[in-house]
């Protein structure tokens, strides 16, 4: 999990490319200019960053075709933000791949 910044809303940001610099960068900007409290997600584990298409596509099927992989993965990703004192987790939601702040 990147840094978690203090605010009165909370969104989760993933990105199908990996943990990269932007996705990053859009958690930090939600958090700074829109008041968000926003988490970096790491959908695929170890900080990877893909930049090749084909191989997102790749690696997002096991993703795509597992509902229970995918869920634990959120249900995980939500309660370790609820946990921190900043976040208000009866206001907490998801943000999509494409369209966070960009």
């Amino acid at each position: 999990m990147d840094t978690v910044h203090t605010a009165a809303r909370n969104t989760g940001i993933p990105d199908a490319g990996g943990l990269g610099e932007s996705v990053k960068r859009r958690a930090e900007r939600l958090a700074t200019e829109f008041g968000y409290v926003a988490m970096a997600c790491d959908l695929y584990g170890q900080q990877e960053v893909i930049s090749s298409f084909p191989e997102v596509m790749e690696r997002l099927q096991p993703l795509r075709t597992n509902a229970t992989r995918v869920r634990a993965r959120c249900v995980n990703a939500l309660a370790a933000l609820s946990a921190r004192p900043e976040v208000d987790p009866t206001r907490l939601g998801p943000s999509d791949f494409a369209s966070v702040a960009r």
